[in-house]
């Protein structure tokens, strides 16, 4: 069975200083009858919350 190990990487850049954004990112693969997902992690700097759907 191969393994494979990919990263990803958005970023975001504003003019000036932001204190508040909104921003959605659907980044989970999905795992079916050819692939199994074995781990999923989404980072984000600075922390913040995270909601799945």
């Amino acid at each position: 069975m191969w393994r494979l190990r990919v990263v990803h990487a958005t970023g975001y850049a504003y003019k000036s200083a932001v204190t508040a954004s909104f921003n959605e990112a659907r980044l989970t693969p999905r795992s079916d009858s050819r692939q199994n997902v074995v781990l999923n992690r989404v980072e984000t700097t600075p922390a913040t919350r995270s909601y799945r759907y």
